[in-house]
């Protein structure tokens, strides 16, 4: 994780966000209101993956994370229609200059539901923004219900090799209540960074989880807890979260 050389004392019960921007400074303001002390912790880097492409006219755009549209190729016309996984990858799409915008509300599943109910598996090809080595499989399955799918990686991610030491303290010094995981990537790379000594502090920390598929990627026995949020995404996970004490 990216080095802070700001030795600020985190307060007991802070509440580590690992997710990048664009979407940190969101779940730290949302924290805030709640009442829980936010520290950033991301986990991973975004960068951009080749040059922008050319693009033709699809039937629509399809998202899975609002990471894709920090690099949106000029080409796309901002008329076409957007299909986003969930409300904040919609809001982001709208703040991106699209006027329609449809939001799944949930996952990917929920994600290719709205495609079916939205799209003509006869009409133009979906244009399909996404990262290195992620959306294989919504593509996969998009084709096999008749769609023609272009997909295009605009960036990629990559792990944070060192913690913050702002972090790293507050791990250190067991002022940590939670830790907040956005995607199987993110805990890879989170645990990643850990040293020994870290590790064995989160026996004393709750794992908040977007999806089985990242609780799948943490150790039961390693933390106090792990839940799943009730819903796929940031508000969901602050309601597993909770009140702060």
């Amino acid at each position: 994780m990216s080095t802070d050389e700001t030795h600020r004392t985190a307060p007991a019960g802070a509440v580590l966000v690992t997710r990048p921007e664009p979407g940190l400074s969101e779940t730290l303001a949302q924290l805030t209101v709640r009442g829980w002390h936010g520290l950033a912790a991301p986990a991973i880097r975004v960068r951009r993956a080749g040059q922008a492409q050319t693009v033709p006219h699809h039937q629509a755009l399809v998202l899975t994370s609002g990471q894709a549209l920090v690099f949106l190729p000029a080409a796309i016309d901002r008329a076409t229609p957007v299909l986003a996984v969930g409300d904040a990858t919609a809001r982001r799409a709208r703040e991106a200059g699209f006027s329609i915008v449809n939001s799944a509300g949930g996952d990917s599943r929920d994600l290719e539901t709205l495609v079916s109910r939205s799209c003509d598996p006869n009409g133009l090809p979906l244009l399909f923004l996404t990262g290195v080595g992620l959306g294989l499989d919504v593509a996969v399955r998009l084709r096999a219900l008749g769609y023609a799918v272009n997909r295009r990686v605009v960036y990629c991610v990559e792990p944070q090799r060192r913690m913050a030491t702002s972090v790293a303290h507050a791990l250190s010094s067991d002022r940590v209540a939670a830790v907040l995981f956005f995607s199987a990537n993110t805990a890879r790379a989170f645990l990643s960074a850990l040293s020994d000594q870290h590790r064995n502090a989160l026996r004393h920390v709750r794992a908040i989880c977007i999806s089985a598929q990242t609780a799948a990627v943490l150790a039961p026995g390693e933390w106090q807890q792990i839940t799943i949020a009730p819903r796929p995404d940031a508000d969901g996970m602050l309601d597993a979260l909770g009140p702060a004490a």
